[in-house]
């Protein structure tokens, strides 16, 4: 199996920074009780800093998302992280980021499908993928 370095796969490389961005918004709700619990004479302002924080990290997120959707995967890691990727925007349920998902889908799986014979048996990607249309109803 072939193996890249993230620098070398730009889909690779926008996925782990938006894994370091949802990791850190994660943590910003646990840093401010932390901070809440032990620091004495905290500014009234640093709850309203951590939600901007958290706006801007939100924005700058939606950004990457939407030039990994057109971004063609360089490496199998990049195009797995795609498809990863992509299954928050088709859980959405919003059209629009639906969009984006198949986008990401559909590139992960023309990566895979040109490297299949160095990757794994060609049928098992080539055959019978089918995407649902963007207007089918999230079950969930």
């Amino acid at each position: 199996m072939e193996t890249h370095n993230a620098v070398e796969c730009p889909a690779e490389a926008m996925a782990s920074k938006l894994s370091g961005i949802e990791r850190l918004r994660d943590a910003l709700p646990v840093a401010s009780r932390v901070l809440q619990r032990i620091a004495v004479g905290l500014p009234a302002t640093l709850p309203e800093g951590f939600d901007r924080c958290d706006e801007a990290l939100i924005e700058q997120s939606e950004r990457l998302r939407d030039a990994l959707a057109g971004t063609e995967p360089e490496s199998l890691q990049g195009a797995v992280a795609q498809m990863i990727v992509a299954e928050r925007d088709w859980l959405s349920g919003d059209p629009q980021l639906r969009q984006r998902a198949i986008s990401m889908i559909e590139r992960a799986v023309r990566f895979i499908e040109s490297r299949a014979d160095s990757i794994t048996d060609s049928q098992a990607w080539s055959r019978g993928l089918r995407l649902l249309p963007v207007s089918t109803r999230n079950p969930d």
